[in-house]
């Protein structure tokens, strides 16, 4: 997914199961397919109830675990339960009855899924507030360190998230990537989240493990809003990462014109370094975006800035802004 591929030290790639859109991929991450209790090694009668179970019959359920009330526990070869599978599918009427005859509610899957993690995921707000009621842990973390609540904001459900905000969710929690819900927010483009998590006091400048704040990740996917939000409530717009790069260089990279005009227009240092000495204008040129180059050279970009490589923006752009760098060039004095 885009969040971790490499883009200065932002973006890298990490477990193969998580290039996707972030937390976008519950079932897949999770393990939990709609079929995955129908392999050929599982025992006929777990096969059975836990098929039951997903497709919500309660003939066949009550009469299974009348005969054999273990099964209410049973585990797949996931680890997941009866329970999770029957949150998997949202099936409300099925998750209530496991668990009045003794399903555990905090039950981890092999990667450390919990029952409420799967309730989130298919947005059903009653069976999240039924499981919360029954004991389910606001706060408990998978293997990759992710909460119920980055659950919720990665999907976008908002009025879930305010749920878990108003029972206890710590909304600055980082997963093993450090991204706080905030950078996952303004990564997915949810203003009314962004805004929502700002009201509740998230951490406006937090980092991810690469240093990137919500601004890097909102200038990088070019939401005018979010980045016209975060800087009218203190986003500090000269943060830079692990790579040294600002918001203004992220923008620049990407070609993000508007972006780039927001954030030179609140006072954005055009001409700033990062760690291999490249300015924004290195970074578009070489890039060959033509109108985001057009944009930092009418701000006053040094076109004679030179990288650590002695290189300036003309040394390193694409062949197809040669011409417009060289005549800005012309006009600047040497």
């Amino acid at each position: 997914m885009a969040f971790f591929i490499k883009m200065g030290a932002m973006f890298r790639k990490r477990d193969a199961m998580c290039k996707r859109r972030v937390l976008s991929c519950w079932i897949m991450i999770l393990g939990l397919f709609a079929g995955i209790a129908a392999a050929a090694d599982e025992k006929a009668e777990r096969r059975e109830f836990l098929a039951a179970i997903r497709i919500g019959d309660m003939d066949k359920i009550h009469t299974m675990l009348a005969a054999n009330p273990s099964l209410v526990n049973v585990r797949d070869r996931f680890n997941a339960t009866p329970l999770h599978h029957a949150s998997a599918v949202g099936n409300q009427e099925v998750v209530e009855f496991l668990i009045a005859r003794g399903a555990e509610v905090n039950v981890k899957t092999r990667n450390g899924t919990t029952p409420l993690h799967l309730a989130i995921s298919t947005g059903k707000r009653e069976l999240v507030e039924f499981l919360l009621s029954k004991g389910a842990d606001i706060n408990i973390e998978n293997e990759y360190g992710v909460t119920p609540f980055h659950a919720a904001v990665s999907e976008d459900m908002q009025e879930i998230a305010e749920l878990l905000v108003t029972k206890g969710a710590n909304i600055n929690a980082k997963d093993h990537d450090c991204p706080t819900p905030l950078h996952i927010a303004a990564y997915n483009g949810n203003q009314g989240i962004v805004e929502f998590l700002l009201t509740k006091g998230a951490d406006i400048n937090a980092r991810n493990r690469y240093d990137a704040t919500p601004l890097h990740l909102a200038a990088y996917r070019g939401h005018r809003g979010i980045v016209e939000f975060l800087l009218a409530h203190g986003a500090d717009l000269n943060a830079k990462n692990d790579e040294g790069l600002t918001p203004l260089h992220v923008a620049a990279s990407e070609g993000k014109q508007e972006i780039i005009e927001i954030l030179l227009a609140k006072g954005s240092d055009i001409n700033a370094r990062n760690k291999e000495g490249a300015t924004p204008l290195h970074l578009a040129a070489s890039k060959g975006h033509q109108e985001a180059v057009q944009v930092l050279l009418a701000h006053g970009a040094d076109i004679n800035a030179k990288n650590d490589k002695g290189e300036t923006p003309l040394d390193v752009a694409d062949a197809s802004l040669t011409l417009l760098l060289r005549r800005a060039g012309d006009t600047k004095p040497h």
